[in-house]
């Protein structure tokens, strides 16, 4: 490993060290605490659509960072992104947890286009998929003691204290990763790469049949756990009565299994490439709704299912950036934004759907019908691998 992609690794690995403690005390714990300071159904849908309405804005985002050097928009919206969640702890308001979440994860979809390509030039691809596992494998290790003991502390001290220490962690990680020696890349023969417009970008990405594939693929399984997602801590705190820590034993099991995963789905990677490891997570992708749907208030079947969902989410996450990162080496902007885009709108409406069929038709087939669009979108990525045998 070279000198360089060895300080890079560093900078990354007290990035996401410091990372995983921010989002251990912030994620397993935002909804349970809209939901008890009485969010309405549109406050929950925004909260769980969030993170992907700021997607929409992808193919503009790529095309201001294309020429650009690329750390910049990833340390400053990240930064804006993590001071923000941290503020949530002093309002006592849904519609104000609401609104700040869902600015901050406006104005973190900025640094995604430009992460993908950043990631390419720090790290060589012989050892790119290996690396990012081991970076994903020590943001686990952070995460899961740090959210075992968030849910007590949260139980005793409240999120007005805990939520702000979070932001601060999140601001080390930032200013660890803003010290990231970016590559300065030579012009390529002919001169520069001009930069795609939007829509320009948008369709050279869907001009590849394999990326569109993957992009139906992804919308299909993982709309079906966007479908069930904003009724998960519905469920939790109106059904079970679950308590933070009890909570937190839930974002534990998923933890163990999201753990060793990336490590292993990293391995996998670089060895067989990313297609079987998109396969896979569809299929664990069936467990979570599986659990909740037919395990009903069974804890530890519950628990079962949460690792599922850990153990899929480290392969979506390896592999469809595998996937991008593989499609077109020139045009990785213009593919992540393709993807953020996608993303977006299923992030958008699957919650959405969800939150029509609970009202139409309850908890348990809302469930079961999130684990059959898992398993269609399975079905959809299996027969591109058998046409490719």
């Amino acid at each position: 490993m070279e000198r360089r992609t060895r300080w890079n690794f560093g900078c990354e690995a007290v990035n996401v060290l410091f990372m995983g403690i921010f989002l251990g005390i912030i994620n397993p714990f935002i909804m349970p605490l809209a939901v008890r300071l009485g969010a309405t159904p549109l406050q929950i849908w925004l909260l769980t659509a969030g993170p992907f309405i700021g997607n929409a804005l992808a193919p503009v985002w790529a095309r201001l960072s294309f020429s650009s050097r690329k750390l910049r928009w990833v340390v400053i919206p990240n930064a804006v992104w993590r001071a923000g969640l941290g503020a949530i702890g002093f309002f006592k308001s849904p519609a104000a947890l609401t609104g700040i979440h869902l600015g901050a994860h406006v104005v973190v979809a900025a640094a995604n286009p430009a992460y993908g390509s950043l990631v390419q030039k720090v790290f060589p691809p012989h050892l790119r998929g290996r690396l990012m596992g081991y970076i994903r494998l020590l943001l686990a290790a952070s995460m899961l003691p740090t959210t075992l003991v968030a849910g007590r502390l949260i139980d005793r001290f409240g999120v007005s204290v805990i939520y702000p220490v979070a932001g601060i962690f999140g601001l080390v990680a930032s200013a660890a990763y803003a010290m990231t020696r970016e590559p300065v890349d030579a012009p390529p023969p002919g001169g520069p790469l001009s930069s795609p417009g939007a829509l320009q970008g948008l369709r050279l990405a869907l001009s590849d049949p394999e990326f569109r594939r993957y992009l139906l693929a992804a919308i299909l399984f993982h709309g079906g756990v966007l479908v069930a997602s904003p009724l998960y801590p519905v469920y939790q705190v109106r059904q079970l009565g679950l308590t933070n820590e009890q909570i937190s034993w839930l974002a534990l099991a998923w933890n163990l299994a999201w753990l060793p995963s990336f490590a292993l789905w990293g391995r996998v990677i670089d060895r067989k490439g990313a297609r079987p490891v998109v396969l896979a997570a569809a299929l664990f992708y069936l467990g979570m709704p599986l659990a909740y749907g037919l395990g009903g208030e069974t804890f530890a079947l519950i628990a079962l299912g949460h690792m599922c969902q850990g153990v899929a989410d480290a392969a979506l996450d390896l592999g469809g950036w595998n996937v991008i990162l593989a499609a077109n080496p020139e045009r990785v902007g213009a593919y992540t934004s393709a993807s953020m885009l996608v993303t977006a709108l299923r992030g958008a409406l699957g919650p959405l759907l969800g939150s029509w069929m609970l009202g139409a038709a309850g908890f348990q087939p809302t469930f079961l019908a999130a684990a059959v669009l898992a398993a269609a979108g399975g079905a959809v990525w299996l027969q591109g691998l058998r046409r490719r045998v």
